[in-house]
């Protein structure tokens, strides 16, 4: 085939566009197993008895990355995902998601104009804000649906239960608002046998009561979240709220491993990469920076393309392991902004070898639960601190 200049530069182009996509490609990687959410989906439902499941995939779905997560929810046919905010759900929308959307934390007045074009559900706790909505709504001749902010103690975000009624007959004189929910959030759910629980469910229950003795009949009744699923199996609460958020649950995580491996959920999230270099180090020499490691013997270190821009926290440093060859290994020294230094000894390590952060190899794991008790913290900030330049690969 002969090619015209035109032609070549063009070919050309094309050549350089297809190598760039292949340099995009990091080594370092999360695998998000397909299989592992339908079955999380499906325990859930179990355990929910009959109230609908409404997986919430805020923060890029956790750190799993958002566009991957509502494309497998809407081939289950969840009839709805939560974000908490505008910009996250107008991603999931862009990126072909056509169920329905509701944000978590009620919006700005700015945002008002994206929910009606969106065609978003949205909690409200704020009569300006609902009234902007409505207006906006009623210029375009289109109904918004609303969920209704009660603070039953959290002290966050919400209507407190003295003032939900006259809210409620407020939103009720709007015509382009439609009342779709009653939400409220537990401050601790995780906790068992936890009073403060009990006292917002009260809360709840009166405040439903008080709407319902008041002519309103509203669809959506949620508090449940994650944890308040496991640690109060079979009450009463149950019958009456009828929408569950699967939140961290949908991902095969709790904030305790043990309620999560007893109930059968499994994590859903790999994160790997592999050795991008071989470095030899002799006894007392340092390495990275800050002379924050020192040999103990001759050996080598692999070094791995991910860093604490990556979300694996320099406090991490000196404490955490990865598996090599169905081996563990601790990190050498201070972790970088974009690499890892591992510690190999005189093992037969070499370049490209995989090498697990999170996950499983034939005989080892290394879990959320773990990197998580390394930096002093919870399960939930480990994945939410996964950055976007990581590739979430759906397996």
């Amino acid at each position: 085939m002969i090619f015209g200049i035109k032609s070549v530069h063009l070919y050309s182009i094309l050549i350089s566009v297809i190598s760039l996509k292949t340099l995009i490609m990091r080594d370092s990687q999360i695998l998000i197993s397909k299989s592992n959410v339908i079955d999380n989906y499906n325990i859930i439902k179990k355990h929910a008895n009959n109230m609908e499941i409404a997986p919430v995939i805020k923060a890029n779905a956790y750190g799993h990355g958002a566009n991957l997560l509502s494309g497998i929810y809407q081939e289950l046919n969840c009839r709805m995902v939560i974000v908490a905010y505008l910009e996250e759900a107008i991603e999931i929308r862009n990126s072909g998601y056509t169920n329905d959307i509701m944000l978590l934390t009620p919006p700005l007045n700015y945002d008002i104009k994206d929910i009606i074009n969106c065609n978003l559900e949205t909690t409200i706790a704020e009569e300006e804000t609902a009234f902007l909505l409505n207006e906006h709504a009623k210029a375009l001749n289109k109904t918004v649906k609303v969920h209704i902010f009660l603070n039953s103690g959290m002290n966050r975000e919400g209507k407190r239960p003295e003032d939900i009624l006259k809210f409620t007959k407020y939103l009720s004189t709007l015509k382009y608002l439609k009342i779709e929910g009653l939400i409220s959030h537990f401050a601790a759910s995780d906790v068992v046998d936890n009073m403060f629980n009990t006292y917002q469910i009260n809360q709840f229950k009166k405040s439903l009561f008080l709407l319902k003795s008041n002519g309103f009949n509203i669809p959506k009744i949620h508090i449940h979240n994650s944890s308040s699923l496991f640690n109060y199996p079979d009450s009463e609460e149950q019958t009456v709220f009828n929408l569950y958020r699967a939140g961290i649950t949908s991902y095969g995580l709790l904030s305790n491993s043990t309620l999560a491996e007893s109930v059968g959920l499994k994590p859903v999230l790999t994160l790997k990469s592999n050795v991008h270099h071989m470095i030899e180090i002799r006894k007392g020499e340092t390495c990275g920076y800050n002379f924050n490691f020192h040999a103990n013997s001759d050996g080598y270190l692999a070094i791995i393309p991910i860093g604490y821009a990556d979300g694996l926290s320099r406090n991490l440093s000196n404490k955490m392991r990865v598996i090599i060859n169905d081996k563990y290994y601790k990190v050498a020294g201070y972790i970088s902004m974009d690499l890892i230094i591992i510690d190999v000894g005189v093992d037969p390590v070499k370049l490209g070898d995989e090498v697990i952060f999170i996950g499983k190899s034939n005989s080892k794991e290394i879990t959320v639960y773990e990197l998580a008790e390394y930096q002093g913290t919870i399960p939930y900030e480990i994945t939410t601190s996964l950055s976007h330049r990581l590739p979430r690969i759906l397996v």
